[in-house]
């Protein structure tokens, strides 16, 4: 399936939401690629195997770099599990419209 998770995170607002990055000091936003990347590379309470370890950073790779990407459902699936397990509620919201393929602007759950 193709997903495209270039796109902001936001607000209940609909505004980006920004971070600070710490060697620069300016606020940017934040992309939704770079929090499922960031989810899909985090280390969790448990162990997981090399192999698993090595799916992921490949996952997050992909997702990283942006654009509509063709996911498998299982990649879909590892990625909602992850998500929805260390992720807050909106960005869960996003991430699962996004992967649903909901347009990009919309901030509440279909």
């Amino acid at each position: 399936m193709k997903v495209n998770l270039d796109g902001n995170f936001k607000d209940l607002d609909g505004n980006d939401i920004m971070e600070v990055i710490q060697h620069g000091g300016e606020p940017v936003v934040r992309p939704l690629k770079r929090l499922v990347a960031e989810i899909l590379t985090g280390s969790y309470q448990g162990e997981i195997s090399a192999g698993e370890k090595l799916d992921r950073a490949e996952l997050a790779s992909k997702v990283y770099k942006g654009g509509d990407i063709d996911l498998t459902n299982a990649e879909i699936e590892k990625i909602k599990e992850l998500v929805g397990q260390y992720s807050t509620p909106l960005v869960v919201m996003q991430i699962f419209n996004r992967l649903k393929g909901i347009a990009p602007d919309t901030t509440s759950a279909a």
